[in-house]
C-alpha cells in the first residue's frame, strides 16, 4: 500500500473512531431516557397488578366467567397478551444489550489486531530500511576507505615528486 493510500486510510479510520467515540455518550443519553422509561413501565407494570388482583380473586374463587362480560373477558384477554409482550422485551432487552456490548467488544479487539498488524508492518519496514542504510553506509565505508587510500597515493606521489623537484633544482 502506498503511503498516500494509508494515510487516507489512518485519517478515514480515525474520522470513524472519532464517530464510534461520540456513539457511547449519545447510548449513555438514550439509556438514561430508557432508564426512566423502564421505570414508568415498572409503575405501570404495578398499577396494572394491583389491578388484576382482584380480577384473579374473581376467577380464582370458582365464580363463573359468566359473571365478567365476553366483551370485557377479550379485552381482558388481549390486555394480558400484550402486557406479556412488554415484560419480555424487558427481559430479553437486557440480553440484546449484553449482545451489543458483547460485538463492540468484538470489534474493538479487531481493531486492536489491526492495530496491532500494522504496528508490526511498520517496524518490519523501519527495519528493512534500517538495514539498506546500514548496507549503503557499508558501502560508503568502502568508498571513503578507497578515496583516503588515493588521496594518501596521490600524496605520497605529490611528496616524492617534491622531493625530486628540489633535488634537481
Amino acid at each position: 500500500m502506498d503511503p498516500l493510500s494509508t494515510a487516507a486510510s489512518a485519517f478515514s479510520l480515525a474520522g470513524g473512531i472519532a464517530k464510534a467515540l461520540v456513539a457511547p455518550i449519545e447510548f449513555s443519553r438514550q439509556a438514561c431516557d430508557a432508564a426512566a422509561d423502564l421505570d414508568a413501565i415498572s409503575r405501570e407494570i404495578q398499577v396494572l397488578n394491583a389491578v388484576l388482583q382482584p380480577l384473579v380473586q374473581c376467577t380464582s374463587q370458582g365464580r363463573s366467567r359468566s359473571s365478567i362480560p365476553d366483551a370485557l373477558a377479550a379485552q381482558i384477554g388481549s390486555t394480558i397478551d400484550g402486557c406479556k409482550l412488554v415484560t419480555k422485551w424487558v427481559m430479553l432487552g437486557e440480553a440484546d444489550l449484553q449482545k451489543l456490548r458483547d460485538s463492540l467488544e468484538a470489534y474493538k479487539m479487531a481493531l486492536s489486531l489491526g492495530m496491532h498488524a500494522v504496528g508490526m508492518n511498520l517496524n518490519q519496514a523501519i527495519k528493512d530500511n534500517t538495514d539498506d542504510i546500514q548496507k549503503e553506509i557499508a558501502g560508503i565505508r568502502v568508498n571513503v576507505d578507497e578515496i583516503l587510500l588515493r588521496v594518501n597515493g596521490i600524496r605520497q606521489k605529490g611528496s616524492t615528486s617534491t622531493r625530486n623537484s628540489r633535488v634537481e633544482h
